[in-house]
């Protein structure tokens, strides 16, 4: 993917370190690694300009390893025990840490959200049964397996006939607590924003999010009830005598494109990174592929992966949320890892795709993930959002970064501001153009069947005449285009006559 494909990002997200390195001589740094997947994650980030240089290989030290967890985990274990005083959590919680809603209580969240939308006007918002776990496919075993549910959420009220798909997902490796907690929150506030907050409605109205909340529900469970076995991989049994902590498939590892490669995942079933006996073997892996195909339109679907994909006409973003790493990853970039879903998205469904690695530990301390991730990840995951309508195009054009309407004797007056650099973190070339024109439309969605020309802001402000309008609310809707031609994504507010 060239640089820049997607720029808008805060500083503050996209950032590339741990707090989970120390150093006691210049030449000594120690890591807790729990895996080579993990270690090549390291080792990346020490390539990184402005980061550290390594000379020769990257060896393990156990001793020091441990010791260092063993500092680090009592640092978690202090917030959480702060945190459980004061949980508020409506559902059940994972043992030691309050703010993160266990396996059951994901589940019982997501039909809460079914219920609650029924008394939102305009909003639509489903639970579906896209397939089942391994233990559920299982007729041998007598462990009761899951169903995978996808929330589908979207607004009916700004006659859009084609919704933009935003798919996104958690879970997948079983002991990344932070994830789950993260999409769930997120998409709680967009549900509980319809409505409420224009910018939300105005997306809504436009796009369905598609929200897979737990990927591996087998593995959460042993993940969330035994933590002391870090349980990454899928429960699936293989006929090589594993470590029961070792058994399983890296579900992230068995998709499609690319399954197989020796680099990137591994063929010893033991391995934290197996890539399971063949490409989507995993039930697991066809539910997310199945579901996704009904999702994406097939036109720009690929049977050649390394075909070029259209800009101009690409529809849909793919997210997959991990932890831990402080990073935005966009496909085939970065290290070495075959059979994932991102690039399975990207190379064979033609749709926009990104991983986010969140925070610095996969059983992540509460304060941190209150105090530092959830806070700051709400606007980048909105953005994708608002510009998955044409990722490409939009992801490199101007965003309305402050938007007011003030109604005074029959008139409203917009006023708007915008910037192609403003939440570009690197700047690169598709953040500088200028910004050529930014657009209203009162309360005709940009994106709907005849929204008319809408009205060009000069000099940031536009009056529009409101006489003819019905006492009420009302909304604005504003896009800016930039100097090559670019439009960027649809910003909204409301007011009152």
């Amino acid at each position: 993917m060239e640089p820049g494909r997607f720029s808008r990002f805060p500083a503050e997200v996209d950032l590339i370190g741990f707090d989970h390195l120390a150093s006691d001589k210049i030449a000594t740094i120690s890591f807790i690694v729990h895996d080579e997947d993990e270690l090549a994650r390291l080792t990346l980030l020490a390539k990184e300009p402005g980061s550290m240089t390594i000379g020769g290989e990257i060896e393990l030290d156990p001793v020091a390893t441990e010791d260092l967890r063993k500092q680090i985990e009592y640092k978690y274990e202090v917030a959480a025990g702060e945190f459980a005083l004061a949980s508020t959590s409506a559902y059940p919680t994972i043992a030691n840490y309050p703010c993160y809603k266990n396996l059951q209580g994901s589940f019982q969240w997501m039909d809460d959200m079914v219920v609650k939308a029924q008394t939102i006007s305009g909003l639509s918002v489903t639970k579906l049964d896209i397939g089942d776990s391994w233990y559920k496919t299982d007729t041998l075993t007598t462990t009761t397996g899951y169903d995978m549910f996808v929330l589908r959420v979207t607004g009916t009220q700004g006659n859009v006939a084609t919704k933009a798909p935003f798919f996104i997902m958690s879970g997948i490796h079983a002991r990344e607590m932070t994830p789950p907690e993260l999409t769930s929150r997120w998409v709680q506030s967009l549900i509980e924003g319809y409505n409420n907050d224009a910018d939300i409605t105005a997306m809504l109205d436009s796009t369905e999010i598609h929200l897979l909340l737990q990927s591996n529900p087998d593995g959460r469970y042993v993940a969330e009830t035994n933590q002391a076995a870090m349980r990454r991989k899928s429960m699936k049994p293989n006929t090589k005598k594993c470590a029961t902590n070792s058994v399983g498939v890296d579900l992230n590892r068995n998709f499609p494109y690319q399954w197989g490669l020796t680099s990137g995942s591994s063929a010893d079933a033991c391995a934290e990174t197996f890539r399971g006996t063949a490409a989507s073997s995993e039930p697991e892996v066809q539910a997310i592929i199945n579901y996704t195909k009904t999702i994406f339109p097939a036109t720009q679907r690929k049977t050649d992966p390394q075909a070029p994909y259209n800009e101009a006409t690409t529809m849909g973003v793919f997210v997959d949320v991990h932890s831990y790493s402080n990073l935005v990853l966009s496909p085939c970039i970065g290290y070495t890892a075959a059979g994932t879903t991102v690039d399975y998205a990207f190379k064979e469904l033609g749709a926009a795709a990104l991983t986010f690695e969140l925070g610095t530990a996969f059983y992540q301390d509460c304060l941190t993930f209150e105090n530092t991730i959830w806070p700051l990840n709400r606007q980048p995951l909105m953005l994708l959002a608002k510009i998955s309508r044409a990722p490409y195009t939009m992801g490199q054009a101007p965003d309305v970064t402050a938007l007011s309407a003030s109604v005074s004797a029959g008139q409203v007056t917009i006023t708007a501001a915008a910037s192609d650099s403003a939440w570009s973190k690197s700047q690169v070339s598709t953040s500088q153009q200028a910004v050529a024109e930014i657009r209203a439309w009162v309360d005709a969605h940009p994106y709907s069947s005849n929204p008319g020309t809408g009205t060009v802001l000069t000099n940031g402000s536009v009056i529009v005449d409101i006489s003819g309008l019905a006492l009420g609310r009302h909304t604005v809707y504003v896009q800016a285009t930039d100097s090559a031609g670019k439009r960027g994504p649809v910003t909204a507010a409301y007011f009152t006559k």
